[in-house]
């Protein structure tokens, strides 16, 4: 029977399940890739089969792509995070900073080109769906029968509807959005 970890898009490049019946999968978010980041010897250093990042991998908060790539490249010239990357099977989804807006949803003008960013960061193959289909998300089973891991990688951003906000003297009380009733609303 698979185990199944929920998570909120997208997988990496094909990688051969681990020799052994143990699988180590380390998680890490909210990556602000201009500071340091020390973490990622550490998370090397124990050496993951899976890593995942569940969102805010980068901050990009822009509509402007090269911008967002440049925050990539950040992330990217980080040593131990490449090192990581080339020994360990990289999954990721996003959430609303490296889909490209604070608290964003379907109505992000950029959430295709957004996309392509992502996806061309995280290498996924130009065969994969996701590049053909609306949204960023996907499924991967790793492990032999009996003994598997299914990660359920869902995009909680570019099927959303959009949020409406509090005014800001009731952010404190009451939170920052009011409660969406519209039973068509999606996420």
């Amino acid at each position: 029977m698979a185990a199944g970890l929920l998570l909120s898009g997208c997988s990496s490049l094909p990688f051969p399940p681990p020799d052994s019946s143990d699988l180590t999968i380390a998680v890490g978010s909210c990556l602000q890739q201009g500071k340091p980041q020390p973490i990622w010897k550490a998370i090397r250093l124990q050496e993951p089969d899976v890593f995942v990042f569940m969102g805010d991998n980068i901050y990009g908060d822009t509509e402007n792509m090269s911008v967002m790539r440049q925050k990539y490249a950040e992330l990217s010239a980080v040593r131990n995070y490449r090192q990581l990357r080339k020994r360990s099977r990289i999954l990721a989804v996003w959430d609303d900073h490296d889909y490209g807006v604070n608290d964003g949803g379907a109505e992000y003008p950029k959430k295709e080109a957004s996309k392509r960013e992502f996806l061309r960061f995280f290498q996924i193959p130009e065969s994969s769906p996701r590049w053909r289909r609306p949204g960023n998300y996907d499924a991967v089973i790793i492990g032999e029968p009996g003994r598997r891991v299914q990660f359920i990688l869902m995009d909680t951003r570019s099927f959303r509807s959009p949020l409406e906000a509090r005014p800001r003297e009731e952010w404190f009380e009451k939170g920052v959005y009011w409660p969406n009733t519209d039973r068509k609303a999606t996420i």
